[in-house]
């Protein structure tokens, strides 16, 4: 598992708890941030993926 996964994945569980927390206290406060902290790990969804930096470019020209 990478970095940005973990990311996701922290960011996830954290808007879940924050999500969670709001409903059962009745706070519209921490059910609004959960929700945006859940819209942005599912955002994040959609980024590519850097290319490694040992991985040779195509548009890179080695040898002729």
């Amino acid at each position: 598992m990478n970095s940005m996964v973990r990311f996701k994945l922290a960011l996830f569980v954290i808007g879940l708890i924050l999500w969670t927390w709001g409903y059962r206290t009745d706070d519209s406060y921490f059910r609004i941030a959960g929700i945006v902290v859940l819209m942005v790990a599912f955002l994040l969804r959609f980024v590519r993926r850097r290319p490694a930096a040992t991985e040779t470019r195509k548009d890179d020209a080695s040898s002729p």
